[in-house]
């Protein structure tokens, strides 16, 4: 009875911990100003340089600098670098067929000289000459609207780091569940921002300041983690100038746009690259964030275990149930954002997986090698 009794109150504190994660994600959420629309001093002298790391992207690459190539924004306002990491494909041939195409455009491609996103984009910004640094991937699609979302964003409020959104599509349920997935990741990270606790961002849509990168010593301290050019750059930049100055960008004119990975592999490949750099993380809110999400998502394994051999599931439930119905309002309101409500008919069974997927990719990725881009990623 003494074991049952504490097992039960481990799971309440468990619960309870969860519970104002998300709850404080999701007021975070309605806490950010989705109306710039109404914002009429625009001033358009803000000048961007959009970079775009790319490494062996030949399928995806044309797509991408295209849809830039549309932006509403004045071309004499920003330029396009495209830094190529060592391609061994024909992605650079395609940005030089790119260049000749656009010749109204200012377009520079940069033959990276370190390995690796973070010396790619580091390279970029040091000939970039654009106030504000726009990063996107190359297998990205972006709207017409882009730059000018992001310069509406920091001419209202001078901010020093801009997080923006990003949507995963894709055909069948494969696909539909790996939105849905990735949906709850672009919520809770404008949520924690909104919240005043900034602790996930995207860089696949990510927007600094040049000068707030150079004074924080850009991705310097980080160098040894394959990923993680947007989330240690955010948390630098927040502990500079303060909470204040990190923003998520709350415009549908400013989503991008991914496909899904083709396979459970690339997908588990993807993943453990992210998570591998969480030894990195000493911010506090980030730590207490995947150490809630971490063990709502354990403690919902071993309730299960705990009621399938004693018989009683109090647990269990208190724990599951909880889940269930907290992450339920930020994804309603996320999807309908997006565009993306259709997915929600994969909440139950992503609800499922995601105890047994979060605490693999957790311990796995801590300790695993994997091959990204045809390089082995710690």
């Amino acid at each position: 009875m003494m074991n049952s009794n504490l097992i039960m109150i481990l799971a309440m504190i468990i619960a309870f911990l969860y519970v104002q994660l998300i709850m404080r994600f999701t007021f975070g959420w309605f806490s950010l100003d989705n109306n710039l629309s109404s914002y009429s001093v625009v001033s358009n002298s803000t000048t961007f340089s959009v970079i775009v790391a790319a490494r062996n992207e030949e399928t995806s690459i044309t797509r991408c600098l295209e849809s830039i190539a549309l932006q509403n924004y004045p071309a004499h306002l920003f330029e396009l670098i495209i830094v190529n990491d060592h391609s061994t494909d024909n992605t650079q041939g395609l940005v030089h067929q790119f260049i000749e195409n656009h010749l109204g455009l200012s377009v520079r491609l940069l033959n990276a000289k370190g390995e690796g996103k973070k010396k790619a984009i580091t390279e970029g910004i040091k000939i970039a000459n654009g106030k504000m640094i726009l990063v996107t991937d190359a297998d990205c699609i972006v709207s017409k609207g882009w730059i000018k979302s992001f310069s509406l964003a920091y001419e209202k409020s001078s901010t020093k780091c801009i997080s923006g959104p990003v949507k995963i599509i894709g055909n069948g349920i494969f696909a539909g569940i790996q939105g849905l997935e990735f949906m709850s990741l672009i919520g809770s990270g404008a949520g924690s921002i909104g919240g005043r606790m900034p602790v996930m961002c995207n860089g696949a849509n990510f927007c600094y300041e040049k000068a707030a990168f150079e004074e924080v010593g850009g991705f310097k301290g980080n160098d040894n983690y394959a990923s993680g050019d947007d989330v240690f750059l955010m948390l630098k930049i927040t502990k500079q100038f303060g909470v204040g100055k990190v923003t998520f960008l709350k415009d549908q004119a400013a989503i991008v746009t991914t496909e899904s990975q083709p396979t459970l592999s690339s997908f588990l490949k993807q993943r453990l690259r992210w998570v591998s750099k969480s030894p990195g993380y000493t911010d506090f809110g980030i730590i207490m964030t995947a150490l809630s999400v971490f063990l709502a998502n354990l403690w919902i394994l071993m309730g299960l275990g705990f009621g399938l051999s004693t018989g009683l599931w109090q647990p269990f439930l208190l724990v599951s149930i909880s889940k269930l119905i907290i992450d339920l309002p930020l994804l309603f309101y996320v999807s309908g954002f997006l565009n993306q409500k259709k997915l929600l008919i994969y909440y139950l069974p992503v609800q499922i997986m995601m105890p047994f997927y979060v605490v693999l990719i957790a311990l796995v990725g801590l300790f695993s090698t994997v091959s990204w881009k045809d390089r082995q990623v710690k």
